[in-house]
């Protein structure tokens, strides 16, 4: 895997936060859904300080990560997108970012405007910045909670449960977790698995390729989660086998950093650095990832992991062996008419040629529907695999 450290600062960036402190979580340690949750106002005050040390870093020109361009004053929304989990944790993660975004653009008397009569009105409460937040609901996009509903992550789960491993540590533990149902409601918790992982990869990526093409303005992606997705990437990205301290859960308000440069302006030399600031940290800290030291180029990191990621609605569903969940039915159903279509008794007549024009005639609604309703994508892979470069091999 090929890397460098080039000390320009970054032309982009995309962040990964999790949300702030929580009261009265609990999660089904079969599914993981999580209920009876919400965030408290230390959660929201994490939050607000972790977007307003954001705010130093990446929308301040004195820093030596300044993003080249980014509105230093107002938000600007052509450059930035703001994107929250609305998973099953009662609002806890988007009422996060709702914090994280106050931080990271705060009141100010200059949101204001000037009427005809030459009357000046500022914003309430003294300028409030109100930043739009895009809510995933994962029952409609599951890049962001890819291990619910998911069959095949529920059998791995089963599987570890079963596992010699689990087993013994239950045994050893027995004592006290025998204490701790009344504190649980019956309730207990586990950690995540790598399908988090595996499903935000395809939008980090996109997020890349927005950053890397000189006509499109964002160049500020912010995206709000679970412990989940850190969990699935810190293993996946070799992050925590290289950094034992990074295996556990993430704390709250933690962040990761992943800041795009471009070495001489050549996008085909693009490469990312790996920031991560594990909640109260003081500010954020560079790990090596990847099998590899330094930063590290756009196109190997593509190379090395895409051929692992879930990518899309349609995928999801075959590798969760999901046909219940709306988007997936949705898909199904398309499927199942499609073949329908395909096999409807006509006239011998011309049948194997009205049959084929039906078929793809019919496939051709189905899929059009599909992708007005957002439940399929086709999409151009972001980078142009390279597997005869010997820079871009990876080690894993």
């Amino acid at each position: 895997m090929s890397s460098s450290t080039n000390n320009s600062s970054p032309i982009g960036v995309v962040l990964l936060v999790r949300h702030g402190d929580r009261m009265g979580f609990y999660q089904d340690p079969d599914t993981y859904t999580a209920t009876a949750t919400q965030i408290t106002p230390l959660g929201n005050q994490q939050e607000y300080q972790l977007g307003t040390y954001l705010r130093s870093v990446y929308l301040n020109e004195s820093s030596p990560s300044y993003i080249q361009g980014l509105s230093t004053g107002l938000f600007n929304q052509s450059q930035v997108l703001v994107q929250a989990d609305l998973g099953g944790e009662a609002g806890v993660i988007y009422d996060s970012c709702v914090s994280l975004t106050q931080g990271l653009w705060p009141a100010t008397t200059s949101n204001n405007i000037t009427l005809a009569n030459g009357t000046t009105i500022t914003a309430p409460l003294n300028g409030y910045q109100y930043v739009p937040i895009d809510g995933i609901d994962p029952n409609n996009n599951m890049t962001l909670e890819g291990f619910q509903n998911c069959s095949t992550f529920n059998t791995h789960t089963t599987a570890f449960y079963d596992s010699p491993e689990f087993q013994e540590m239950q045994s050893q533990s027995a004592a006290f977790l025998n204490l701790l149902p009344p504190y649980l409601g019956g309730r207990s918790t586990v950690a995540g698995k790598h399908v988090a992982g595996r499903a935000i990869i395809p939008t980090i990526f996109e997020e890349f390729e927005a950053i890397l093409d000189p006509t499109n303005p964002t160049k500020l992606f912010v995206t709000a989660i679970s412990y989940k997705p850190f969990l699935s990437l810190f293993n996946m990205t070799g992050v925590a086998a290289a950094n034992p301290q990074l295996a556990g859960i993430a704390d709250y308000a933690s962040v990761v950093a992943f800041e795009l440069r471009q070495p001489n302006g050549d996008s085909s030399e693009a490469t990312v650095r790996f920031n991560f600031k594990n909640g109260s940290d003081p500010q954020f800290t560079t790990y090596n990832w990847m099998n590899t030291t330094g930063d590290i180029k756009v196109t190997s990191l593509y190379n090395a992991l895409w051929s692992s990621t879930v990518n899309g609605t349609a995928d999801w569903c075959s590798v969760c062996q999901n046909t219940e969940v709306s988007s997936c039915a949705a898909l199904n159903l398309a499927a199942q008419q499609a073949r329908a279509a395909a096999l409807s008794p006509i006239s011998p007549v011309g049948a194997g040629f009205l049959g084929a024009g039906m078929t793809i005639v019919l496939f051709g609604v189905a899929l059009s529907s599909l992708l007005f309703f957002g439940l399929l994508r086709l999409k151009r892979p972001l980078f142009t695999r390279q597997k005869d470069r010997e820079d871009d091999q990876v080690g894993y």
